[in-house]
């Protein structure tokens, strides 16, 4: 039987009295896309309606059309996106995109795939290609016609193609995911892969499946094939074949905040869910003595222009630099940079101890695009999230494949907080976002990553109540009727990570990175214990470590998505 998964589909969620569009693409549920009508000033703007462009107000075309598409009024969306898409603004890239998907669900599948062409020839760097290319692809396989999955141009359209073929070759599509899970693609890529395996009825897919689960080549995949395969099987039959062991780092500071080294496991006692758990191992992590820094922990900075203002990414870089020049530009670790800006995540320096050559990579580094005005008001804002969470599960999925532990210094005032509105979000809005806050958590976990939240804005006594609004998350989401946006906020991600979050300091944020990056020397300990058989899907459990001397406080994670 033919997938529908991986079929386009748009979920609307209700945020602040807006109706969000939610691209549901190929098997990893995303908060992308465009917004509909209704649009609201987020929280902290200004209640001047001259803050808002024209595409922002309830009553602009965009906001039409969209509204139009949420009512099913294909032939109207088409009519107000292809005027928008005359106008060469923009917001003719994704009027292209609505108008094509507007003419497919007339039928006019010839129109569409017109319009779709329209799109690349006019812009040919458009993000919106990807949409059309997965559009193209399902209109292929309703016309029967051949597809060829080397044909595609990106991970998604190729995903798609081999959905396609599994009706026509089904052996032909098997080794194409073989090959896909074999390959150096990204960990995401791979893992959409696995989603084709669980829709086929096949043996030999099914097997497969088995296959991934078991090896543990690939930690973060064979998560991804357990969870599935538990889905499918039934989660007895599933747990019966794997065992299921819990790792999480932990560091120990004394009372006076200094690091803690040669405990052992009858120094920690663990509750898991309040329930006394077994240390299965214990293995502590210290510098060698022949070295100044430790060469397992790798330590990543990464300056985010995304949700930080041009004056505080200027400041950012200004004290950076100051850090990174500092004794003669000789660091006592090593380092690398990344850069978060309209052209998503990129690595402006290698892993270096030359703190000279890090400054200049950062006084040369593009930092000024930033794709998200704040005069778009809640349309910037939702956007905005998207950008980031997508950053940090690009970040975790590269990290998924490198040993150790990872420090992330992601120096950001934080991303937007969006409530629900007063209205009620239906079952599968609030199971479509704890499944990200899930993903998120698992992938943080297992990528070993201690996540530090900090804030380039300096001034003491700030708006410190909006600031600290994230503190409202910190709870962990235990099922999909408590999941909110706000669990997926950076400070939340942060503190549940292990990691820190800083406030306003009357401290300068050079030496504030400098205090933060003595993390990544500190000793600290690697805790394995064997996790119970979960009584439900992604089931929450909290963990407690404490160390049993006086003064002595734990820092690791806040627990763990318990998955079959």
């Amino acid at each position: 039987m033919k997938s529908n998964f991986l079929k386009t589909s748009h979920l609307f969620i209700t945020l602040a009295g807006v109706v969000l569009v939610v691209r549901l693409g190929v098997a990893v549920p995303s908060f992308a896309a465009q917004v509909a009508p209704q649009a609201l000033l987020p929280l902290e703007a200004s209640t001047d309606s001259s803050l808002l462009s024209a595409d922002t107000r309830e009553d602009s075309p965009y906001s039409e059309g969209t509204r139009a598409i949420h009512e099913s009024r294909w032939a109207d969306a088409e009519s107000i996106f292809g005027k928008i898409a005359e106008q060469h603004g923009e917001h003719s890239e994704g009027a292209l995109y609505w108008k094509a998907y507007a003419q497919n669900k007339q039928g006019h599948a010839e129109s569409a795939l017109k319009t779709c062409a329209d799109l690349r020839q006019g812009y040919p760097g458009s993000q919106w290609i990807k949409e059309c290319n997965a559009l193209q692809m399902e209109i292929q396989s309703g016309k029967d016609q051949p597809v060829q999955t080397g044909d595609a141009q990106d991970e998604n359209s190729k995903l798609h193609a081999i959905d396609a073929l599994m009706d026509k070759d089904q052996a032909q599509a098997l080794a194409e995911i073989q090959s896909v899970l074999n390959s150096d693609q990204p960990e995401q890529f791979k893992e959409r892969a696995l989603f084709l395996l669980a829709e086929s009825n096949s043996t030999r897919a099914k097997q497969m499946l088995v296959d991934a689960s078991n090896s543990s080549a690939n930690p973060a995949l064979q998560a991804r094939a357990r969870k599935i395969l538990a889905t499918i099987q039934g989660q007895q039959a599933a747990n019966a074949q794997m065992k299921h062991s819990i790792g999480v780092d932990v560091r120990v500071i004394d009372q006076n905040g200094k690091p803690v080294a040669g405990l052992t496991a009858n120094d920690f006692t663990l509750l898991d869910e309040n329930q006394p758990r077994k240390i299965s191992s214990l293995a502590p992590a210290t510098p060698m003595p022949s070295r100044d820094f430790d060469p397992t922990v790798q330590t990543i900075i990464l300056i985010d222009t995304v949700n930080t203002s041009l004056t505080e990414v200027s400041y950012v870089r200004q004290e950076l630099v100051k850090y990174l020049r500092s004794n003669n530009g000789k660091l006592d670790r090593q380092i690398s940079i990344l850069l978060l800006n309209g052209n998503g995540v990129q690595t402006i320096s290698g892993v270096t101890r030359n703190g000279n050559a890090l400054a200049t990579a950062v006084e040369n580094a593009d930092a000024t695009l930033h794709p998200f005005l704040r005069s778009q008001g809640f349309y910037g804002d939702v956007d905005r999230i998207q950008f980031s969470l997508t950053a940090l599960t690009t970040i975790a999925g590269q990290e998924l494949r490198q040993p150790g532990r990872k420090m992330l210094l992601w120096l950001s005032p934080g991303w937007p907080l969006l409530p629900w509105s007063n209205s009620t979000p239906s079952t599968l809005q609030l199971q479509t976002l704890f499944n990200e806050v899930v993903t998120m958590s698992t992938d943080l976990r297992l990528a070993r990553i201690s996540l530090y939240s900090m804030d380039p804005n300096r001034i003491t006594g700030g708006n410190s109540l909006q600031w600290n609004r994230y503190k409202d998350y910190l709870k962990p989401a235990v099922s999909s009727s408590r999941a909110e946006f706000g669990n997926l906020a950076l400070q939340v991600l942060a503190a549940q990570s292990g990691g820190r979050v800083f406030n306003y300091s009357p401290q300068y944020l050079g030496p504030e990175i400098a205090d933060c990056l003595k993390d990544a020397d500190a000793p600290y300990y690697t805790i394995h214990f064997e996790a119970p058989a979960p009584e439900h899907k992604d089931e929450f459990r909290s963990i407690k470590i404490t160390v049993n001397r006086p003064g002595m406080t734990v820092l690791t994670n806040a627990g763990y998505y318990n998955e079959p």
